[in-house]
């Protein structure tokens, strides 16, 4: 979907074979949909959708195995999020694991000692054997998560499988790779800036802020190295694998640097050169662009992380943003001290380990669970009522080829939001409810106005999709916090999100806003049904695997990877994607810099 001048893209879950949609986080709305708000509730966008140009995006465009854990680990205390993110500004406590379990060491659980934990892999579902616990009857062994846990298959190279959140999105940049687009590519960004303090020199200022960036993002990279990861498909195993390559030297660190840190200067903001259409590098990388400014103003660079979605997903990268701030600010205040972080291997304990191992999902579902994911799959597979069509963005015919990212950003003051909010609570609502609301709306008033004639009198159509769902409170510790924000802990809905309503577009206030009244009702049920869902933490990695396509796999070394790209889908839905408050993500501001 390209930006035809109303606004910017939504983003979308769209249907999983759309080469066309173009989606673009929930922080972005278009002009249409903040009117239709403001008319609804008599105020406007809240300012929290904005960030004041903190944003995450998700790009759809046409677009080895294992390692042994020690028996200790040092690891993060679960802390405010916002909070200094490496462990030499907070406590610590030790993980310790059971001998049995495929980390390796031994349990050792002290209940009045909260800086001991026990193993990750331990929930309700399955105790340690080496425990007095009784063993619940569904416990089953640690070991057939066996290639989901880092190893160093040779010197310097360690690898796991990938998980099917990560094979979802890995195969989905496969089958649009011959669009010269990356499917669901990340972008997140933050401007920093610091202030030129009397008797500085600006331009010496400027060089020394450079600095501490690079130095923090190798600080990035060392506390949370997931980030230097990369998926891809092993021809010899036939499956897809998370690889990590440690920094030996110095030449190493050099080319890494080399490949993913980049200054730009040429005169832009982030907004304005990430809607330049730029290109998705295939690992983590880091654009820092320089922004003009006046002495007086400070000297400011606007951060944008590109990444691929296999990598990391939206709140992960919010929390690495934060990370990075807190990094750059520490580094800032060594000056000529200024130290590099040194590559030893030892940051590879701190890689992150997939979905399931991170929130102990059972290895097998309950016949609970089986049962719920079979009435899933068939809900989903039913027959659609003919009577009732789907509707979606209004389809322009034109040569297959991606359209151009763009996004806008809607700020409306502190007054305005708090009458928003207000009349949200008072009939139980969210942001997010609300504006997925008037989403369904705004879609089926633009697939209204494009038919050749009105509709016919009660007619009805339906606006389909799905909602994603953080899973980092699924996790065990430490993996729910942001020490390990560079995972893909997320889910979507299994249930089609499904909306029914008139093809009408009603012309009266009342009758629209009763209108919107009931599709918030159901809004507000679909989101709280995935939300109070109990099983869904076990059922997302099976809904995945269900939504990725199914490739033509290469078969040896000499074969390509030849996918014809799909054909766009005539009616690409919107969504949203809900990051929630963004104070409690990143902070305003750690020592000299300044974020916005």
């Amino acid at each position: 979907m390209e930006d035809k001048g109303q606004g910017a893209h939504l983003s979308g879950l769209p249907t999983w074979d759309d080469p066309q949609i173009s989606s673009v986080s929930c922080l972005r709305f278009p002009a249409d949909l903040v009117g239709f708000m403001a008319g609804i509730t008599g105020s406007n966008v809240p300012k929290w959708l904005n960030f004041g140009g903190q944003w995450v995006s998700r790009f759809s465009g046409m677009a080895k195995s294992r390692r042994p854990a020690p028996t200790t680990a040092t690891l993060p205390r679960d802390h405010d999020h916002r909070s200094a993110p490496f462990p030499d500004l907070f406590p610590t406590y030790t993980l310790r694991c059971c001998s049995s379990c495929s980390h390796g060491g031994n349990q050792d659980r002290d209940d009045q000692d909260k800086r001991v934990r026990c193993c990750p892999h331990e929930r309700d579902w399955m105790k340690c054997p080496s425990s007095d616990t009784p063993q619940a009857t569904t416990m089953t062994s640690p070991s057939v998560y066996d290639n989901f846990i880092w190893r160093e298959i040779s010197p310097g190279i360690w690898q796991r499988d990938a998980d099917e959140a990560e094979v979802f999105y890995s195969s989905l940049v496969k089958q649009y790779a011959g669009s010269g687009r990356m499917h669901f590519a990340i972008t997140g960004h933050v401007s920093l800036t610091i202030p030129v303090l009397e008797g500085q020199d600006a331009t010496a200022v400027g060089p020394r802020f450079d600095a501490a960036l690079q130095a923090a993002w190798l600080r990035l990279r060392h506390q949370l190295p997931s980030i230097g990861a990369q998926v891809h498909f092993d021809r010899h195993e036939q499956k897809w694998k998370k690889t990590y390559a440690i920094l030996p030297d110095d030449g190493a660190r050099a080319a890494w640097l080399d490949k993913t840190f980049h200054f730009i200067t040429d005169g832009q903001t982030g907004v304005e050169w990430a809607n330049s259409d730029p290109p998705a590098p295939e690992l983590a990388t880091l654009f820092v662009v320089a922004v003009p400014t006046s002495p007086n103003s400070g000297v400011r660079r606007d951060i944008v992380l590109r990444s691929p979605h296999d990598i990391i997903d939206g709140i992960g990268t919010l929390q690495l943003l934060n990370a990075f701030v807190h990094h750059a600010s520490q580094a800032l205040g060594e000056c000529s001290t200024m130290q590099l972080a040194i590559f030893d291997g030892s940051e590879t304990a701190r890689l992150s380990p997939p979905y399931r191992v991170a929130a102990a999902v059972p290895p097998v579902p309950t016949p609970e669970q089986k049962a719920k994911q079979a009435a899933l799959q068939e809900a989903n597979n039913a027959p659609q009522d003919l009577a009732v069509g789907s509707i979606g963005i209004p389809y322009r015919q034109g040569a297959p080829l991606p359209g151009k990212h763009q996004r806008v950003a809607h700020t409306i003051s502190a007054d305005r939001v708090s009458s928003l909010l207000a009349a949200l609570k008072a009939i139980g609502a969210t942001p997010t409810h609300a504006f997925h609301a008037a989403i369904a709306m705004v879609v089926r008033d633009l697939h209204t106005e494009s038919l050749s004639a009105p509709p016919d009198a009660g007619a009805l159509v339906k606006y389909i999709n799905y909602i994603l769902r953080n899973e980092r409170q699924s996790c065990q510790p430490p993996f729910n916090g942001p020490h390990h924000a560079a995972a893909v802990y997320h889910s979507v809905s299994g249930a089609k999100l499904a909306v029914t309503m008139s093809a009408t577009v009603f012309t009266d206030a009342s009758k629209r806003d009763d209108e919107f009244l009931d599709i918030l009702a159901q809004m507000r049920q679909f989101y709280h049904s995935v939300r109070d869902d109990k099983d869904h933490f076990a059922l997302a990695p099976y809904i995945w695997t269900a939504a990725t396509p199914s490739l033509p796999l290469p078969q040896s070394e000499n074969d390509k990877w030849d996918i014809p790209v799909p054909s766009p889908n005539s009616k690409p839905s919107v969504s949203i994607s809900s990051m929630g408050l963004i104070d409690k993500l990143i902070v305003s501001r750690v020592g000299e810099v300044r974020g916005s």
